[in-house]
């Protein structure tokens, strides 16, 4: 068989090693991490091999030539541009003699066997397998589900915590009939996962998952290079070591190594012609060849490049050192250091955690190099939530922090484009959204200055000034000590988690062009912004019927932006209205829990004391509303998503679809069916609503925390357009939200947390689809396992170390009892999964 070697990625998680190396030549254990791969190859009679190049593709033909030093034959094909992983095997097509290949890739590190995937491809008759494997933390991977006979009946590309249903990956090695070019297109980027994998599903060939055991890790990130090198220490993974092993200490010394016999050497790999001095300390350590370390040098859990230079009374602490890199005398480098190639690190220097230090640098004697943040621990994995970006004021978030995301994000966009910057009343608000100014201005983006203004408004205006995209910088609604900062596309709506992943990759790897003076971007102070959005809002709105209804209202405006804007619209429309904390106080925007209850309270006082017809407290961003009936009654979250939706049923009469997150009431379902209407699960998060709602053709989408989404005005939260909505669909129906409410069922929902270690979380997942395949289930969030009267939902949660469970029932105890069956489920494959880890 042949294979085809995936050669040709940037490495760019990797950076700074990959500056000047690429990422297949990057060492591990000595080697570069290809020549494992060819000699895995090798070991299961593969020797006809075929290497796509694409980045630095002289460094890695000059190393490996013909490959007959090697034990194989290799020819290289060199691409013109990045065609993506399917795109670039079409290259070969003409080179493929036999009627099946393997495709794997260069920058990986496994010892599976692989004769038993080209067995597994046979006997299935295949037209694609893909080899899989189980990992604990399936998100930077595919993800794929197979029935029992190994079939793929799903995949899902890089996913979120909500969209993980299995802990079964895709690693990137497959097997491959001829007939899968037909679908690749020439000389265009085509994905595997993406494209050519779902053409394959579509037009009902055979593609497989073969499960291998084993090792396996895909070197993506430092932090992986780092461990993947503990793990060869530890003896996890068989590949060739050069050297022979001392197994009384477990270190690996290759030939020409001299180490001094006062030092104390363990757990550890030597290349070929080191020199270790006296003294010297080294731990669970991969040193290159032709390195020397002077003595009274402590090195622990560290990658040492080959033909660097250590000097004496050095402290190295889980750090990676590149090639031909000079470390002065008495240096510390703390944990997480990274000094690529060709550095010279002068005498008593200290690098601080985390720092990273590129190329060719010098650092001068005594020199105390630090991040200027305190970021590292907090956004070593993902910078986003679900929320967007939050952290702690002026210590994760800070105004450092803030210019380079900002730089990011500007970067992301491109330069001499321009987005929109707004914010709260909040002085913090001020300075961190000036901060993100300063590092968007710094890569070139011109920047439209919004100020204290509404979100919803906000992101209208992003769309209004046809801005390639917009942040808005705020103080958190119901923790005092935090900032939350929200990010919008061109089109106002959150991000995707494509472009967030993006900007995280710029951010972690500094990888943005700060431009010169002449090229810094501009800053414009929009002045019509405000009357644009109060005419959009109006032309959408039946002015007439609202004010021929006479309502009296009362607003709650939580001392927010929404008090300079929403009264001149409602002053519009006829309507008598009470307004409460309508000023601006940058001290009360934030609520506590007791705080916004007593809020809730006091609106509801009001409306009974004046008898008005409805009360709305409006979240301090504009975003979401909480209603009050006429009675004063406070109607919590679910029964309104209920009652909005079935106001939108009654008064709608052409697009016939809404779409609500998967853990809303069943209510909403059973209203649909009497009025026609199509209902679309979404997952519970406001991007996922904010999508379903610029890409259908529905009506409404809310969910059951206030936010309800209204397409024909814009596809985002907005309370001030909801509020007059809700009233226009009363005054339409001539009724009450009362007497509204008797159409909604009564019923009772539960909700609780179970702790599951991150690295279990995969595992439940597929533990659940095992269990429920065959039942009335849902796989939007989680899984939702429908019952006679109600529904239990399971998902994992997306930034902590446990699962959320939703139920809902006609009584209290049938919501209890569906939360109890998924709570035991999880408990009891926890500690499956333990005893067998134990065992």
């Amino acid at each position: 068989m042949q294979a085809v070697i995936m050669a040709g990625g940037f490495g760019t998680r990797l950076k700074p090693l990959t500056n000047n190396t690429p990422k297949p030549m990057i060492h591990v254990a000595n080697k570069p991490m290809m020549e494992h791969v060819i000699n895995l190859l090798k070991k299961y009679s593969i020797k006809d091999l075929i290497v796509l190049l694409y980045v630095q593709p002289e460094v890695i033909t000059s190393y490996f030539k013909d490959g007959s030093q090697f034990g194989v034959n290799i020819k290289y094909i060199l691409a013109d541009e990045d065609y993506g992983t399917a795109g670039s095997v079409k290259n070969v097509e003409k080179f493929i003699e036999e009627d099946s290949f393997m495709v794997i890739s260069a920058d990986i590190i496994t010892d599976f066997n692989l004769q038993k995937p080209v067995d597994f491809h046979r006997e299935k008759n295949a037209d694609a397998t893909i080899v899989l494997t189980r990992v604990e933390n399936p998100l930077p991977y595919g993800i794929v589900i197979t029935d029992n006979e190994g079939k793929i009946n799903k995949f899902l590309e890089k996913p979120s915590w909500s969209e993980v249903f299995s802990d079964t990956i895709n690693t990137g090695i497959y097997i491959l009939n001829k007939n899968i070019f037909k679908f690749i297109p020439e000389k265009k980027e085509f994905d595997f996962s993406k494209e050519l994998f779902p053409s394959i599903m579509k037009n009902n060939m055979e593609l497989y998952g073969f499960i291998s055991d084993g090792y396996w890790k895909d070197v993506g990130t430092l932090s992986e290079y780092r461990q993947s090198h503990l793990d060869i220490i530890a003896g996890k993974v068989d590949i060739d070591i050069d050297g022979g092993h001392l197994t009384k200490k477990n270190i690996r010394i290759a030939e020409g190594t001299i180490i001094d016999i006062t030092s104390d050497v363990e757990n550890s790999i030597f290349g070929k012609n080191i020199k270790i001095m006296q003294q010297c300390k080294i731990k669970n350590c991969v040193i290159g060849d032709n390195v020397v370390i002077q003595g009274n040098t402590s090195i622990s859990g560290s990658v040492v490049g080959k033909n660097s230079h250590i000097g004496s009374s050095c402290e190295l602490q889980e750090t990676i050192l590149g090639y031909r890199t000079q470390v002065g005398n008495n240096v510390f480098v703390g944990t997480g250091g990274i000094i690529s190639d060709a550095c010279i690190i002068g005498n008593d220097a200290v690098i601080n955690p985390n720092v990273k230090i590129w190329p060719f640098k010098n650092v001068e004697d005594g020199a105390i190099l630090s991040e200027s943040l305190i970021w590292s621990d907090k956004w070593s994995a993902r910078i986003f939530g679900q929320y967007g970006v939050t952290g702690l004021a002026n210590y994760e978030i800070t105004p450092e922090f803030c210019s380079k995301l900002g730089a990011a994000f500007g970067a992301s966009i491109g330069k001499s484009k321009t987005i929109s910057i707004s914010r709260d009343s909040h002085k913090a608000s001020r300075l961190f959204s000036r901060a993100m100014m300063s590092g968007v201005l710094s890569v070139g983006v011109n920047v439209n200055d919004f100020s204290d203004t509404p979100i919803p408004i906000a992101r209208y205006q992003a769309r209004q000034y046809k801005t390639f995209g917009g942040i808005h910088v705020r103080k958190h609604p119901f923790d005092r000590k935090l900032i939350n900062i929200k990010f919008f596309d061109s089109e106002g709506l959150d991000l995707s988690l494509a472009n967030e992943q993006k900007i995280e990759r710029l951010f972690f790897r500094e990888d943005f062009t700060r431009v010169g003076s002449e090229d810094t971007g501009e800053i414009f102070y929009p002045t019509h912004g405000t009357e644009y959005y109060t005419d959009g809002f109006l032309k959408t709105i039946d002015v007439d019927k609202i004010a021929k209804r006479n309502f009296k209202i009362v607003i709650d405006y939580s001392y927010g932006s929404s008090s300079k804007i929403f009264p001149a619209i409602i002053g519009k429309l006829g309507v008598e209205s009470v307004h409460l904390n309508a000023n601006l106080d940058q001290t009360k925007i934030t609520k506590s829990d007791e705080e916004f209850k007593k809020s809730l309270k006091d609106l509801s006082g009001i409306v009974r004391s004046i008898n008005a017809d409805i009360g709305i407290f409006m979240d301090n961003g504009g975003e979401k509303i909480f209603i009050c009936d006429e009675n004063g009654d406070v109607i919590d979250g679910n029964t309104a998503l209920s009652l909005m939706s079935l106001l939108v049923m009654k008064t709608e009469n052409q697009n016939k679809i809404i779409s609500v997150p998967v853990n809303s009431s069943f209510n909403i379902s059973k209203l649909a069916k009497e009025y026609a209407f199509e209902v679309i699960p979404a997952k519970n998060f406001s991007s996922a609503l904010m999508e379903k709602a610029a890409n259908s053709q529905i009506c409404f989408a809310g969910d059951n925390e206030g936010g309800y989404i209204h397409p024909v005005f814009q596809p985002a939260f907005d309370g001030m357009y909801s509020a007059i909505k809700l009233l226009e669909m009363l005054a339409t129906l001539n009724t009450s939200i009362k007497n509204e409410l008797r159409y909604v069922e009564p019923s009772y929902f539960e909700y609780t947390t179970v702790p599951c270690p991150t690295e279990l979380k995969g595992f439940i997942m597929r533990k659940f689809i095992e269990t429920y395949k065959e039942e009335d289930a849902l796989f939007v969030d989680g899984i939702k396992l429908f019952k006679a009267d109600g529904w239990v939902l399971s998902t994992p949660a997306s930034e902590g170390a446990y699962f959320e469970i939703y139920s809902e029932g006609k009584t209290k105890s049938e919501a209890v009892e569906f939360l109890e069956q998924f709570k035991n489920n999880i408990e009891e494959w926890k500690n499956e999964r333990t005893f067998s880890f134990q065992s």
